[in-house]
């Protein structure tokens, strides 16, 4: 493999270091370079960083990937407005993975035989490349690769960034080291090759000398959930909004009892009623909102003054309309284009992604130059079922959709909350798998989930084979997890944060 052609590191050639000793190089370098930018850089400076780094990334799809050899032919790409350049979407790159890599240097086939084995959770493609797997709204897998090296920038950014109250604040880091470092835990899908899991799972060795980072699956139930996490006892909490907030549940009863100085949230809308929980169980602690996707996991960081900051160093950011034309500052766009400036190994230009976002001019209080967003998209269901003690318990997102990711051959799904405690999925499989072998499969996932959650005898899940799942009228996605039940009104049934006084969970905005 070729994979020094899309290392994307400036040192490449320059350092010669074991790979371990260059993949913290790499790490703190970036992080360095995220505070560095965010402080010194104007907009100007920004916009030059942006143009160069965008050049090279072009330069090399068009000469590395034939996709874009292809998409770009009879242009002058190199020196294009970057509006000129037509996007790509998920749909068309995995029809075209193969042609999507730099210099052939995976196969889609190669991609889904390491993604569906366990055996390889963690470990690099070829001893080179980063695989990152996702359902996403369009309801298909995707595969989405990176090279280690720019993985580790990527990464290195998004800590720089999150962690950029820390990291400036000398007291704070001369208060960890190896004598007492820094508990980082993960509250994250693990089963399989996603880009949370991903992001707790390799520690550079130079920044394991001040914080240790620990994952805690997302399907451990509740009660042994809260004793994994108050035995790690972590300074800094990372996790799902709708799951963050029955664990800020499980503090104000009393079950869990820890006291993170950091709280972080991603993947989801972080609604008015996980913020009420949260600040309630944890008043000492900074909340703040990331926003990423599998395809760029590191597109912005919130500050302290509740600012969603877009990484523009790293990444471009397009809100534009239904027919493709960029939504002003301040308006609410139809979608959004994203551009990985990093990463060379599947260069993804103009990137369409579903979520509507609004952008607002550069100006905060922290002195960041750069511009700040608000995310509106995202809007998958919380079901509310009633367990065997006769109450009814929150059932969040994330769970289903890994127990999906779990069962091969699907190639588009939903979950529909239909009726009080009646749960339908709707499936659609690939030609070589039978019909029998995927439901079995969601039987058996579906069944251990009701019963790890005392479930087993109060819902009903009834499968369903069809040629073709309904998408939403207005964003042409598929809705993945959908209720058509109600939340209970009745506060004493409930179990969960919406219980606090005077919240109730109709009142999110």
């Amino acid at each position: 493999m070729q994979a020094a052609r899309f290392l994307g590191c400036p040192w490449h050639g320059v350092l010669t270091l074991p790979p371990s000793q260059m993949s913290s190089v790499r790490f703190l370098a970036a992080a360095a370079a995220a505070l560095w930018h965010e402080r010194t850089l104007d907009r100007a400076g920004l916009a030059k960083l942006q143009k160069r780094r965008l050049a090279e990334l072009v330069n090399h799809a068009v000469t590395h990937v034939p996709l874009y050899t292809q998409l770009y032919a009879g242009m002058d790409a190199a020196n294009a407005p970057l509006g000129a350049l037509p996007p790509v979407s998920k749909s068309m790159v995995m029809q075209r993975f193969n042609e999507s890599i730099s210099d052939g240097a995976l196969t889609l086939e190669a991609a889904r035989a390491f993604g569906g084995n366990r055996a390889t959770i963690g470990k690099l493609v070829d001893g080179s490349l980063v695989l990152n797997m996702t359902s996403g709204t369009t309801g298909h897998v995707g595969y989405f690769v990176t090279a280690q090296s720019t993985w580790e920038r990527l990464r290195g950014t998004l800590f720089g960034r999150l962690l950029r109250h820390f990291l400036l604040n000398p007291f704070k880091v001369l208060k960890y080291g190896p004598w007492n470092r820094y508990r980082m835990a993960f509250v994250t899908a693990t089963g399989g090759h996603y880009i949370t899991y991903r992001l707790s799972l390799r520690n550079p060795w130079l920044s394991k000398l001040m914080m240790h980072l620990e994952a805690f699956s997302i399907l451990t139930p509740l009660a042994e959930m809260c004793r994994g996490l108050n035995a790690y006892k972590p300074h800094f909490l990372h996790g799902y909004p709708t799951f963050m907030e029955a664990l800020a549940h499980e503090q104000l009863q009393g079950r869990l009892n820890i006291h993170p100085e950091f709280v972080s949230l991603g993947s989801e809308p972080f609604t008015q009623s996980a913020r009420a929980a949260l600040q309630a169980a944890f008043p000492g602690a900074q909340i703040a909102e990331t926003y990423g996707t599998t395809e760029c996991v590191c597109i912005a960081a919130m500050c302290k003054f509740g600012k969603l900051h877009i990484n523009e160093d790293i990444c471009i950011l397009e809100s534009v309309d239904a027919q493709g034309n960029p939504v002003p500052d301040g308006k609410l766009g139809t979608r959004v284009l994203v551009t990985n400036l990093l990463n060379m190994a599947q260069p993804l230009i103009r990137y369409e992604v579903g979520d509507q976002v609004v952008v607002h001019a550069a100006g905060c209080e922290c002195g960041s130059p750069l511009k700040s967003m608000k995310v509106l998209g995202r809007s998958d269901d919380t079901f509310y079922l009633k367990g065997e003690d006769n109450r009814f318990h929150a059932h969040t997102p994330v769970p289903f959709e890994v127990l999906f990711l779990e069962v091969l051959g699907m190639r588009q799904w939903q979950l529909v909350h239909e009726t009080q405690n009646q749960l339908h999925v709707l499936y659609t499989r690939e030609p070589d798998v039978t019909a029998e072998a995927v439901e079995r499969a969601l039987l058996e996932k579906f069944s251990a989930y009701l019963a790890q959650n005392s479930l087993g005898s109060t819902v009903k899940v009834r499968v369903e084979a069809v040629e073709e799942i309904p998408r939403d009228p207005n964003t042409k996605k598929i809705r993945q997890i959908v209720s058509r039940v109600p939340p209970p009104t009745n506060a004493d049934e409930l179990s969960g944060p919406w219980r606090l006084k005077g919240h109730s969970p109709s009142s999110d905005g």
